[in-house]
């Protein structure tokens, strides 16, 4: 399984990679189209036989917002009296709501003798152990009988919105990174939400009530040099396939889309420490989002 894509955040794996002194144990970083193929064939690999396959192309390049070489693969309607369907393809730059991540949104287009095909994509879904990714949406022009199988088409993605979700999604891993760097080994990573409602990563532990400004104050401190030290963000593949992401130095398995280095990210701060149950809230916020 690709871990972070499906409803657990990839957050929650950081448990064995958190607080991580090397990186021997992963690969030197590799090309893009080394990389996607060789997470893609590797999830193949131990995919169900005659399961309908996506190649997730936005594991190569968060900054891809155009694709003209995707190809259907079905497109069907959803059960339910709504006008919705869901078509699936057999590569796609639009990632799917998990992993504590939004869903990308935009549309898929062609033209069928002379007939604009445009479809609506308003939310991508993959559910877990599928290696199915279906564009959830509907036709505002052409409809379903104008994309049979093996139909190319053009896919864009709305850019802002991934902008966002990339800059959200890797300021959550600098959280760690921040606490990894001012030693607080008492707080270990188990859920993440990276939407621009609210963002905030849930950690095993507890901060006593008269340290949690302290620790903000420092986390705030850190957060700062990061961003202005702009460190490149590393892609790797793992010893089992699985793909590794490093923020700033930190390593974790994530299926997620992430900036190139800290300093798109930009400012951002901790807001709040909460005792939620268990565990620590910490929720953040990034400038301009």
């Amino acid at each position: 399984m690709l871990l972070g894509l499906a409803g657990n955040s990839c957050i929650g794996h950081i448990l064995r990679c958190f607080r991580a002194k090397t990186h021997s144990s992963f690969t030197s970083p590799i090309n893009s189209f080394q990389f996607s193929r060789s997470i893609y064939c590797a999830t193949m690999a131990s995919a169900a036989a005659g399961e309908t396959r996506t190649e997730p192309v936005y594991f190569s390049d968060t900054y891809l917002f155009s694709f003209d070489k995707a190809s259907v693969l079905k497109a069907e309607k959803l059960e339910g009296d709504s006008n919705d369907y869901a078509v699936v393809t057999d590569q796609t730059i639009m990632h799917p709501q998990g992993g504590g991540q939004p869903s990308d949104q935009g549309e898929i287009t062609t033209s069928v003798d002379g007939t604009d095909v445009v479809f609506q994509v308003k939310q991508v879904s993959k559910a877990k152990d599928s290696q199915e990714i279906k564009h959830i949406g509907c036709f505002s022009s052409g409809s379903a009988e104008l994309l049979p199988v093996g139909q190319t088409v053009k896919m864009t993605i709305n850019e802002d919105m991934r902008r966002l979700h990339a800059r959200l999604h890797s300021a959550g891993h600098l959280l760690d990174t921040a606490l990894n760097r001012l030693n607080a080994s008492d707080l270990i990573p188990s859920k993440g939400y990276h939407f621009a409602d609210g963002p905030y990563v849930e950690y095993i532990g507890n901060v006593a009530n008269e340290e949690r400004d302290k620790l903000m104050a420092s986390m705030n401190e850190v957060l700062s040099d990061l961003v202005k030290e702009n460190i490149a963000t590393q892609i790797t593949v793992g010893d089992s396939g699985e793909r590794i992401v490093s923020i700033a130095g930190l390593p974790c398995p994530c299926g997620g889309t992430h900036v190139k280095s800290t300093a798109e990210i930009g400012p951002m701060k901790v807001t709040r420490m909460k005792k939620n149950k268990k565990n620590m809230k910490m929720s953040y916020s990034l400038e301009s989002s």
